[in-house]
């Protein structure tokens, strides 16, 4: 490749640069997600002089938290929008699990889109509180910091998300009331396996938009007797002896 394609594959590099921060996120977004000080570092990324160096270290993260596939940035492509659309959709729609014909509630959808935070007790230490930073999208795509994924599902009063564990592949569901979401924290009922061990357990927990520290959380749940059941080994052994 010569000094001439370089400098060109640079200027397509930018154009699509800006193409895809102006239109599938904003400033804010892009700053948090990267852990950026300031909005001013997206000036960085947008520099035509520097794009290309720049991309190859953000291109993973656009697509992890963005659903910017990789090929976009393929030389291959050429900056033309409706391409760059249709790619970007039908990543998206890959992406995308079955959803159940629920409803549709695109106000419901509007306040739960963004990141919240998810506080329960774990199920092995009594004491311990687990904080899970969850991101749900406009498609109703659901993912956490721990990398697992799953959908959020609309219903008529109540709603539910359903995740697959990356490591278990065990699923874990939380069920909520639509009137709650409104207030930027509201009630939710888990079931899932516990942790290590492959019995059945159920958690009261809540979500919030705002990051709270240790005790707020525990005085918020308060006893764990009453927020948490686990599955009576006895109960196990009784329907095994039916069967």
């Amino acid at each position: 490749m010569n000094k001439k394609e370089i400098a060109q594959d640079k200027v397509i590099i930018a154009e699509k640069l800006d193409y895809i921060l102006d239109t599938y996120m904003s400033a804010s977004d892009v700053t948090k997600k990267f852990g950026f000080g300031s909005p001013s570092m997206i000036s960085s990324m947008r520099n035509r002089d520097k794009a290309q160096t720049l991309l190859q270290v953000h291109q993973e993260g656009l697509e992890r938290h963005f659903n910017i596939p990789l090929e976009v940035w393929s030389r291959d492509v050429v900056m033309d929008k409706s391409i760059i659309d249709d790619m970007i959709k039908e990543y998206k729609r890959e992406d995308i699990l079955i959803v159940f014909p629920f409803t549709k509630n695109d106000e419901l959808l509007k306040n739960l889109v963004g990141d919240w935070y998810a506080y329960f007790y774990s199920s092995n230490e009594v004491s311990k509180i687990h904080s899970i930073e969850t991101n749900i999208d406009e498609n109703c795509i659901v993912r956490d910091q721990n990398k697992n994924s799953g959908q959020l599902f609309l219903g008529t009063n109540q709603s539910m998300i359903i995740k697959e564990s990356i490591n278990s592949k065990n699923l874990v569901s939380m069920t909520f009331t639509n009137s709650q979401v409104a207030y930027e924290i509201f009630v939710f009922s888990l079931v899932s396996k516990q942790d290590q061990i492959n019995d059945e357990m159920f958690n009261f927990g809540f979500f919030s938009k705002k990051k709270l520290d240790k005790d707020v959380v525990i005085k918020t749940l308060g006893d764990i007797n009453t927020t948490q059941l686990k599955m009576d080994r006895g109960f196990l052994e009784r329907i095994r002896d039916i069967s």
